[in-house]
C-alpha cells in the first residue's frame, strides 16, 4: 500500500513510502516503480535496493531500500525533478511493483490515478507591509494562486496575529494565537467584520492567506505586517504603547515619569507659575535623569548606571469574541533592565505571555541585547565635534599639528571602546536576524548573533537553535548562518552568505507520524554587493543564491552522480532532495536637482528555491520586472510615485500554461499651507494566463482605489482636525461558474475638536459600506462619538459610543470608557473598559455581548 501525499502533490520520493504485507515466507525483494502520463507517456521509473521481506506487515525503512536508481525520459522532467521533486501539473498513473530479486516476477502491484497541480501561492496586494491602517474594519485583498486550477473550489482562510515584543510577522504567525482567524473565503477580498473582536489602535499585526483547494490545505502566503491606527477613540485600549508617553520632556532635556509630574503639579496648584501643555516647555524641575536620557557624552560617562522599565498588560472578558484564538483571560509582562558601564549598555529584554499553547512555537523570549552601534554613533558623534572644535582652534595654526591635535583626539579613547566600537550588535539567546531577505529573515534564533565590523572587514554569525519541537507536529530545528565580507551592509560591499539548518529527526517520535510531516534539511549559499557612486545618486545592488533542500532527511539514497559533486558534499542529498536559485538586482538613480528617484528591479526566483531563514518567501516561481519613479514638485508640495510591475509565473516550466501578472500603482499627495492634504492612489492588477482552450484560459482583474484628505483649522476657541478617506475594491474573472466577481466601498469621515481655554476634546465619526459579489451582499452604517477630559494635565478619561448597522443582517452596539493616571510610584495605569452588544438578524456568528476589561501598569525608571 503507497502511504497517501496531501491532495493534488506527488514528489518521487513518495514513490517508496510503501507498506508492504507478505503471507508468506521471507523472500528477497525489490521495489519498482513508474510514472506515467494520463496518455500513456512513461516519465520516470525507479529501482531500489535488494531488501529481504519477511511474514507478516512491513513499513519500508529508506536504509533497507538505497541507494535508489531513477531514470527520467524527458529532460524537461530531469529539470523539474531536480528543482522541485515534483512532476508538471496534469493526471498520472502512479504504480509501484514488489519484484523477486531472483526472476524478477511481479509478488504485488499498487497503481492510483493521481491529479498534481503546481500552483503558486496567493500573493497579497493590501494592506501593503507596514501599512498604517485609519480605519476600524480594514479590507485585505489579494490574488489567486496562479495558474488557477479548473474544476477545483478554491477557498480562503485569513488569520490575523498580534505582533508581541521583539517578534518579527513570521515569528508572531508561529507563535501567537490568532486574533482573528475566518475559514471558507470564496473571493480574494475580505473585510473584518462587525463581530470581531475590536482591534487594538497602535497595535502592529501580521497577516497571512491559506489556499484551500477542495477543503484541503494546498499552500500558504508569505506574512506581512500592518499597523492599526484608528482614531474613533482616544487610546481605545492598552496593550499598545499610551501615546502620552510615561515621561515628559523638560526644557533641559532631562525626563521624569508621569507620577513624579503630576505630585509636582498638585504640590503647585496654588503658585503662580504656568505649566503648559502642547508643544511648550515646562519648568525646569530638580529631577535626575531617566532611562530615556539623550546625553552624547561618552568618554566622561559615569562608571555605572542602571535604568529599567517594565510594562504588564491584562485581559478580562466574559465571553471568547468570534474567530479568536487567545483565551478569554490572559497576561503578558515585558521588564527591560539595562546596565550601563562607561557608556557601553548592557540590555536585557524578558517577555512572559500566558497566552502560550502547545501547538505554537514559544511565546516567551528572553534575550542579553548589546546596542553597540548606538555606541559607534555617539563615539563618531563626539570625535566629529571634537574635530569641528580643533579646526576652529587651530585655524591659525600649521595643517601638522592640526592632525596631530586631531590624532591624539581619536587616541584619547579608552582601548575597550575602539574594540566595542568594531562591533554593530551583539545578541545572546533568542534573537532575529538578518542577513537578506532571501537567505535569513525573520526567523528567531536561541544562542548568539553578533556582526563585527572593524573596518572594511565584515563578519555576522548565527547559531544554534531555531524551532522547538511540538509533539506529533514540528521537529525541533538547529539553523546556523554566517556572512563574510567587506564593507558595512548600508554602504558600497560585497558579502558572501551561507545558512545551514536543519530538522532533528529524534527529536519526536518518527514512527508515530503521518507521511506529511518529514524531518528535512536546507542549505543556502551565495552572495549580496552594493556598489554606490557619484556620492551616491547612483547605486546598484545584487544577490544570487543557491539553496539546496532535502525533503525528507530519512529518504533513500541516490546513486552517487544524480547530482552535482558540490551539492553531494555540502548536504545530505537523497531522493527527497532538490536545488534552485534565485537572482536579484536593483538599481537606483538619485537626481537631487530635480528631486526625483528612479528605481528598476529584476528578480527571479525558482520554483524549488527554499530557506529555512524565511520561510514564507513569496513570488517562488516567478520573474518579476520593476520600475519606480518618486518625484517631488513644486519644494515637495506635490508627490508623485508610479510604478510598473510585470510578472511571469512559470520559471520552472511546471504548467502547461503561462500566467503573467501586470501591476500598476500610482499615487499622487498634495500638501499646500492652509488648505486640505489630499492623497489620491490607484492600484489596476490583472492577472492572464495563455491557455488555448476556452476552459483553460483564465483572466483576473484586481482594482483599488484610495482617497484620504484633511484639513487642519483653528479658531479663537478650538483646534479642528477632519479627515475624509474612501476605500474601493473590486475584482472580477471571466469564469461562468464560482466567479470572484466583487465590489467593496467603504467611506469614513471624522472630526475632532480640542478646546483651547478647557482640557477637553470631542471626536465623532460616520462610515458606510457597501460589497456586492455573486457570494454576499451588504450595506453597513456607522457612527462613533467620544470625549476625553484631561485633569492636572496628565489624567485623561474617555468615553465613547461606536454603533455599526450591516442591514438586514447585524448589528453592534460598542460603550467605551477609559482612564490613564499615575499611581503613586508604581507606575502610569491605563484601564480600558468596553461594553459589546451584537446581535444577528440571520444567524452567522451567533449573538454575543461581550465585555472585555484591559489594564496596564508601566513605569520608566
Amino acid at each position: 500500500m503507497l502511504q497517501q501525499p496531501p491532495p493534488f502533490k506527488f514528489n518521487v520520493d513518495n514513490l517508496w513510502k510503501v507498506t508492504l504485507t507478505n503471507p508468506g515466507s521471507a523472500v528477497n525483494v525489490y521495489l519498482y516503480g513508474e510514472v506515467v502520463t494520463a496518455s500513456g507517456i512513461k516519465v520516470v521509473e525507479g529501482r531500489t535496493a535488494n531488501f529481504l521481506l519477511t511474514s507478516g506487515t512491513k513499513k519500508v525503512a529508506a536504509n533497507e531500500i538505497s541507494p535508489v536508481d531513477i531514470t527520467k525520459y524527458d529532460n524537461t522532467i530531469d529539470n523539474t525533478l531536480k528543482k522541485t521533486g515534483t512532476f508538471k501539473s496534469g493526471e498520472y498513473n502512479i504504480c509501484v511493483y514488489v519484484r523477486d530479486a531472483l526472476t524478477n516476477a511481479d509478488l504485488g502491484v499498487y497503481c492510483n490515478l493521481y491529479e498534481i497541480i503546481n500552483s503558486t501561492q496567493s500573493e497579497l496586494i493590501m494592506p501593503e507591509d507596514g501599512e498604517s491602517i485609519m480605519i476600524s474594519r480594514p479590507v485585505f485583498s489579494w490574488l489567486p494562486p496562479s495558474p488557477n486550477p479548473s474544476g477545483v473550489i478554491v477557498t480562503y482562510q485569513i488569520n490575523i496575529y498580534p505582533v508581541m515584543n521583539r517578534q518579527t510577522p513570521y515569528y508572531a504567525s508561529i507563535s501567537s494565537p490568532a486574533y482573528y482567524s475566518e475559514k471558507n473565503i470564496k473571493e480574494n477580498v475580505f473585510q473584518y467584520p462587525v463581530a470581531g473582536k475590536s482591534l487594538i489602535p497602535g497595535m502592529r499585526y501580521a497577516w497571512q492567506i491559506s489556499t484551500f483547494y477542495n477543503g484541503v490545505l494546498y499552500n500558504s502566503s508569505e506574512v506581512r505586517s500592518f499597523v492599526f491606527e484608528n482614531n474613533n477613540f482616544a487610546e481605545t485600549n492598552s496593550e499598545t504603547e499610551s501615546k502620552n508617553k510615561s515621561y515628559l520632556e523638560t526644557y533641559d532635556n532631562k525626563f521624569i515619569s508621569a507620577s513624579e509630574y503630576l505630585n509636582y503639579k498638585i504640590k503647585n496648584l496654588n503658585s503662580e507659575e504656568k505649566i503648559y501643555s502642547g508643544n511648550k516647555k515646562y519648568p525646569k524641575l530638580n529631577l535626575l535623569n531617566s532611562a530615556g536620557k539623550n546625553d552624547l557624552s561618552i568618554i566622561n560617562e559615569k562608571p555605572f548606571s542602571f535604568s529599567a522599565s517594565y510594562k504588564i498588560f491584562s485581559n478580562l472578558q466574559n465571553y471568547q469574541s468570534h474567530g479568536t484564538q487567545p483565551p478569554k483571560n490572559y497576561i503578558s509582562a515585558t521588564f527591560n533592565p539595562t546596565i550601563t558601564i562607561y557608556g557601553i549598555p548592557f540590555t536585557a529584554d524578558l517577555y512572559i505571555d500566558s497566552k502560550q499553547r502547545d501547538f505554537k512555537q514559544n511565546l516567551n523570549s528572553f534575550a542579553f541585547l548589546f546596542d553597540l552601534n548606538s555606541l559607534t554613533k555617539k563615539i563618531k558623534t563626539k570625535l566629529d565635534e571634537k574635530k569641528n572644535q580643533l579646526i576652529e582652534e587651530y585655524k591659525n595654526k600649521g595643517e601638522q599639528e592640526l592632525k596631530k591635535a586631531i590624532t591624539n583626539a581619536e587616541n584619547s579613547l579608552p582601548g575597550y571602546m575602539k574594540v566595542l566600537s568594531m562591533f554593530k550588535n551583539i545578541g545572546i539567546w533568542e534573537t532575529y536576524p538578518v542577513y537578506t531577505d532571501y537567505t535569513v529573515s525573520g526567523v528567531k534564533v536561541k544562542g548568539l548573533d553578533f556582526t563585527f565590523n572593524p573596518g572594511l572587514i565584515y563578519l555576522q554569525a548565527t547559531g544554534l537553535s531555531n524551532l522547538d519541537k511540538i509533539t506529533d507536529s514540528v521537529f525541533s530545528r538547529n539553523l546556523y548562518a554566517t556572512s563574510l565580507g567587506v564593507g558595512e551592509k548600508e554602504n558600497s560591499h560585497w558579502h558572501f552568505n551561507f545558512m545551514k539548518s536543519f530538522d532533528n529527526e529524534n527529536s519526536i517520535d518518527v514512527s508515530k507520524l503521518n507521511s506529511q510531516i518529514t524531518p528535512g534539511e536546507n542549505t543556502v549559499l551565495g552572495f549580496d554587493n552594493q556598489l554606490n557612486l557619484f556620492g551616491e545618486r547612483f547605486s546598484v545592488k545584487s544577490e544570487a543564491n543557491v539553496s539546496v533542500t532535502t525533503r525528507d532527511k530519512l529518504a533513500p539514497k541516490l546513486n552517487e552522480g544524480e547530482l552535482p559533486k558540490i551539492i553531494e558534499d555540502l548536504t545530505n542529498a537523497n531522493t527527497s532532495s532538490q536545488f534552485d536559485f534565485m537572482y536579484r538586482t536593483v538599481s537606483k538613480i538619485n537626481i537631487p536637482e530635480s528631486k526625483s528617484n528612479i528605481e528598476a528591479e529584476y528578480k527571479l526566483i525558482g520554483p524549488g528555491y527554499i530557506t529555512y531563514g524565511n520561510p514564507g518567501l513569496s513570488g517562488k516561481g516567478k520573474y518579476n520586472i520593476k520600475v519606480k519613479l518618486d518625484q517631488d514638485l513644486l519644494e515637495g508640495k506635490i508627490k508623485f510615485t508610479g510604478s510598473y510591475e510585470y510578472r511571469d509565473n512559470n520559471v520552472g516550466g511546471l504548467n502547461s500554461v503561462t500566467t503573467t501578472s501586470q501591476k500598476m500603482d500610482f499615487k499622487v499627495s498634495l500638501k499646500f499651507e492652509d488648505a486640505p492634504t489630499l492623497m489620491l492612489r490607484y492600484i489596476p492588477v490583472t492577472d492572464e494566463n495563455d491557455a488555448s482552450l476556452p476552459g483553460d484560459y483564465y483572466k483576473n482583474n484586481l482594482d483599488v482605489f484610495m482617497m484620504m484628505s484633511s484639513l487642519k483649522y483653528k479658531t479663537d476657541g478650538f483646534l479642528g482636525f477632519t479627515t475624509i478617506l474612501v476605500t474601493s475594491t473590486s475584482g472580477k474573472d471571466n469564469k461562468i461558474l464560482d466567479s470572484n466577481n466583487y465590489s467593496l466601498m467603504d467611506l469614513s469621515v471624522n472630526q475632532s475638536i480640542n478646546f483651547k481655554h478647557i482640557p477637553f476634546s470631542i471626536n465623532a465619526g460616520v462610515s458606510y459600506n457597501t460589497k456586492n459579489s455573486n457570494n454576499d451582499k451588504f450595506n453597513t452604517t456607522g457612527v462613533n462619538i467620544s470625549g476625553t477630559y484631561t485633569l492636572f494635565e496628565i489624567w485623561s478619561n474617555t468615553l465613547g459610543l461606536n454603533y455599526l448597522r450591516e442591514t438586514d443582517k447585524n448589528k453592534k452596539l460598542s460603550l467605551v470608557f477609559s482612564t490613564g493616571l499615575p499611581i503613586l510610584n508604581l507606575g502610569d495605569l491605563f484601564i480600558n473598559a468596553e461594553q459589546n452588544f451584537y446581535s444577528e438578524d440571520v444567524f452567522r456568528y451567533g449573538d454575543n455581548d461581550d465585555f472585555v476589561l484591559t489594564a496596564t501598569i508601566s513605569k520608566s525608571f
